[in-house]
């Protein structure tokens, strides 16, 4: 959160900047990799005057340590131990100097690393660079890759780089210590090293910064350096007009404005004797010691009043209007976030960088920089206040109702009032009683902040109130079931089929979140545990009837239909259960009524049965799609939008009328590409069968009675893969950019969502132990069938893992690998692994052991028994048949072409798994 907050206050604002370049520099040329050079060229040539003022401190400390150097050495040489610090104190202090004084002498390499960091951040994460081409760059989204050799890819352009900054560096230090150029080289290799693998596009940004370097090198040893300058930036005027009135696709208005502009370079070399003339016949006259202008308050107090007009008053106003519409975005309740954001990010803009620049030039650039700001202050108290515009109703991403419509008397009385307030304020900071000047920014900046704060009260009032309303609402929306139930004081037995779920992956699991070990105490785990199927369509019926429902067994009952045994599968144990006084609950199963996919919403006929209480979870229910809408609205992130946005809003508000509909840019706010605020591509089932076991805290209710309880849950978010930000695995705790971490199976799917399986019964389980209901539950988490790698960097993990089942037959068996993990009543052992041979199919005696002698099956009227003594026969399909519409009425289709394999005792042991002959 601090270095999020740190990324907020300082990048921020310049990868505003860098962005806002870059497209201007796009939208002209229509061409990304000039819109890049553009970028690097307008960033040099705007930190250029920070430069010279860094380099002004390092000369100035180098002369200090050559001046200091003889005497110091001596010293050195003569004395050591806490004399020698006491002397060496001495002599800094009569030369009025300090050892701290040293790092000057890395101030041009303090400026570089905010602004790398700004431009890797966001060339990086330009999707619009993704599969672009330029000459023999074939994608600036990725390294450039110009040349093989022996097999390998070799990256020319960093190379290119480092060779332009070795050569400038040559340049910059021939007159300098060997200490000087050790620092210099060292961080062109640090470049190289940083860059080689980096996208095509932010190497060509940092060629061009290393190029410009080289030639500002170059000229600080000409005589005619400024001549030399003009010409140079002549020569890109004249190209630029000629671009822009010939070649540019804009508008007319649009082409000749620029070309008037761009002409303003022209008169650059007037400037300073234009300066020099309004100082002889009017700062002259004044005595500016005495005026506002050397005074960093003044300065400051501007910031201060930008600051919270950007970051404060207009956000805080925007939300105040409507409350309601800026609360509960995404995983956002409060819009208070949104504030706070916003908030540090006017830090950046108005007193972060300001406040940098202000402390690093003379007090004769301080006070214009002072002038400028109180200036700017007031202009945009104007606009905000007296123009601040009828736009009409803004939506969470920040468009208007209201088209733009400027009325030319509008126009002229904003241009008159702010330059009557533009003199106004001059007078005030340039007269003698500078008290007036700070007196009115002091009552301005308090008046400001008293407006902020009574918009936040007023967001904070009808928040509650809101908050209150909102939770009413998802409480209606939750349906009266599905309900998990729990006895305090009697015995609740919990299933939960997590589909796909897979043993491999646990141990990884648990290494990762090594907290979730506390979290699942007295759970025991059956790594040695084979399904019987690697599909859900024919493994899931074992899970919930246990072994007379293997697909084999199956196939033996030729006279019942397909569906009826589905049925009395998925029934069997709620039928036992309730029939002994338990109170039943059932989720949503996998194939019900043999019919659809199993995430599709079927019916199980309870009408025979009305004690078997019915929880419809299939995704796609109307209970569901209207919460899954709270938390995902639609295919844009208001939540990163706003997060974006909202400061860009307040500039919106800052410009004068004539500009505000450029800024506006259609609804876009000159955002260069709105793939950024897009959702993640993560599949809707995926975060709706998410959503289900995030909500299952809420769906939960302990009853205070003696009761005994058996609840089914059924999830499929193990079955759905994705990848999720780390470290809490929640897509709707959503990032600019997935970080999938770097751990062994960072980048398979299916690891993803078994975490995120994990960590959200984890919350579940906190939740039953706060009420005193999880002791006495049994717990039973089930896979139907394993996954498998989908990467040669997890396969290599998994091989490495002691849980890995080598290949048979050329298949990977982790698909034939479910979870298997078992925590008793009361049990308050450390989670601990138990290698029995097991099998899904051993669910329903897990479940009924202690609680039900015997127990019937009331379908077959047959005991419950294991039958896996002398090994199991399990079933492989060779290809994707896991749909019912591709199998007969009696029994699965498994006539021809399909593999039945036998395992025993251990499945880690290859010589343990044969091939079978089955002829159903």
């Amino acid at each position: 959160m601090v270095m999020a907050n740190l990324y907020t206050l300082i990048i921020f604002p310049l990868v505003q900047f860098i962005e806002l370049v870059y497209l201007l520099a796009f939208r002209l040329f229509n061409n990304e990799c000039i819109a890049i050079v553009g970028v690097s060229l307008i960033v040099s040539v705007c930190t250029l005057p920070l430069y010279f003022m860094a380099e002004k401190q390092q000369q100035a400390e180098r002369e200090t340590q050559r001046k200091l150097k003889p005497v110091i050495d001596n010293i050195r040489a003569v004395f050591t131990g806490d004399k020698r610090f006491m002397i060496l104190q001495t002599y800094y202090r009569q030369n009025h100097y300090h050892p701290v004084f040293a790092l000057r002498s890395t101030l041009s390499l303090l400026i570089q690393i905010p602004f790398f960091i700004a431009a890797y951040t966001f060339l990086s994460n330009l999707e619009v660079l993704q599969g672009v081409s330029f000459f023999l760059i074939k994608d600036l989204g990725k390294p450039d890759e110009l040349f093989v050799l022996g097999g390998h890819t070799i990256n020319l352009l960093p190379i290119l780089m480092t060779s332009i900054n070795v050569i400038s560096g040559a340049i910059y230090t021939r007159d300098l210590l060997l200490k000087d150029k050790i620092q210099v080289y060292g961080m062109a290799v640090l470049f190289l090293l940083l860059l080689y693998n980096s996208p095509s596009g932010m190497v060509i940004y940092w060629t061009g910064n290393n190029i410009f370097a080289l030639i500002k090198n170059i000229l600080q040893h000409q005589k005619d350096k400024k001549r030399i300058i003009f010409d140079v930036f002549y020569v890109l005027a004249i190209v630029l007009i000629i671009y822009a009135l010939t070649f540019y696709n804009g508008p007319r208005k649009e082409r000749i404005i620029l070309a008037f502009l761009v002409s303003c370079v022209f008169f650059l070399p007037f400037l300073p004797q234009f300066m020099q003339s309004v100082k002889g016949k009017v700062l002259n006259r004044i005595n500016l010691e005495t005026s506002a202008l050397v005074h960093r308050r003044t300065y400051f107090l501007s910031c201060g009043i930008l600051f919270l007009l950007a970051g404060f008053v207009i956000p805080g106003s925007l939300i105040a209007s409507s409350v309601e519409e800026f609360s509960f975005i995404e995983d956002y309740r409060s819009p208070f976030p949104f504030l706070f954001t916003t908030l540090l990010q006017s830090a950046g803009l108005f007193l972060f960088w300001p406040g940098c620049i202000y402390m690093m030039f003379s007090k004769r650039i301080k006070k214009w920089l002072t002038l400028v700001m109180t200036l700017l202050c007031g202009i945009i108290l104007v606009n905000v206040f007296l123009f601040s515009g009828d736009y009409g109703h803004l939506d969470q991403q920040l468009k208007i109702s209201n088209v733009f419509g400027l009325d030319n008397t509008m126009l002229l009385l904003n241009l008159g009032i702010t330059v009557f307030a533009a003199v106004v304020l001059v007078f005030l900071v340039l007269g003698r009683k500078s008290i007036f000047c700070y007196s009115l920014q002091v009552i301005i900046l308090v008046s400001v902040f008293i407006f902020g704060d009574y918009q936040v009260l007023k967001i904070k009032n009808e928040f509650s109130d809101i908050h209150v309303q909102k939770n009413i609402l998802i409480k209606e929306q939750l349906p009266s079931n599905p309900k998990y139930e729990f006895s305090k004081y009697g015995k609740n037995v919990l299933v939960i089929m997590l589909d796909r779920a897979s043993t491999i992956f646990l141990p990884f699991i648990f290494e990762e979140k090594p907290d979730l070990l506390d979290s699942f105490k007295g759970f025991v785990f059956y790594p040695n545990t084979v399904s019987y199927s690697y599909y859900t369509l024919f493994a899931n019926a074992s899970v919930f009837g246990g072994y007379e429902y293997t697909p084999l067994e199956i196939q033996k009952r030729d006279t019942v239909p397909l569906v009826d045994k589905q049925r009395e599968a998925h029934l069997m144990l709620p039928r036992i259960f309730s029939d002994n006084g338990f109170t039943v609950t059932v989720d949503s199963m996998p194939y019900e009524n043999y019919s659809g996919e199993q995430h599709k919403e079927q019916n199980i006929k309870f009408e025979d049965f009305p004690e078997i209480r019915r929880n419809n979870t299939a995704p796609n229910l109307p209970w569901m799609t209207n919460i899954f809408k709270n938390y995902n609205p639609g295919s844009i992130s208001s939540k990163k939008v706003l997060k974006n946005n909202l400061i860009r809003f307040s500039m919106f508000k800052f410009a004068p009328p004539l500009f505000r509909k450029v800024l506006y840019d259609d609804g876009n706010y000159l955002v260069v590409s709105q793939k950024q605020y897009g959702l993640s591509d993560i599949p809707e089932l995926t975060l709706k069968v998410f959503l289900h076991l995030k909500l299952l805290p809420e769906l939960t209710s302990v009853i205070n009675n003696q009761e005994n309880t058996y609840t089914v849950v059924y999830n499929l978010l193990p079955h759905s893969p994705a990848f999720f930000n780390i470290p809490d695995y929640d897509p709707f705790n959503k990032k600019q950019r997935i970080n999938r971490g770097n751990g062994p199976l960072a980048n398979e799917r299916h690891y993803h969502v078994n975490m995120a399986s994990f960590l959200l019964l984890e919350k579940w389980f906190d939740l039953l132990k706060a009420n005193g209901v999880y002791d006495n539950t049994r717990i039973i988490i089930v896979g139907d069938h394993g996954s498998w790698s989908e990467t040669p960097g997890g396969t290599k993990a998994l091989l490495e893992s002691k849980l890995f089942v080598p290949p048979f037959k050329g298949l990977k068996m982790g698909a034939w690998q479910p979870l298997l993990l078992v925590k008793d009543f009361y049990s308050k052992n450390e989670f601990d692994y138990d290698y029995r041979f097991m099998t899904n199919a051993d669910v329903p005696l897990l479940a009924l052991e202690g609680i039900i002698e015997s127990p019937i099956n009331p379908f077959t009227h047959k005991e419950l028994k294991e039958n896996k003594e002398n090994g199991v026969i399990i079933q492989r399909t060779p290809d994707d048949v896991g749909f019912t519409r591709l199998h007969r009425k009696y029994t699965f289709d498994f006539d021809k072409g399909y593999d039945w394999y036998h395992v025993h005792d251990n499945i880690f042991d290859p010589a343990n798994w044969s091939d079978v002959e089955v002829k159903p």
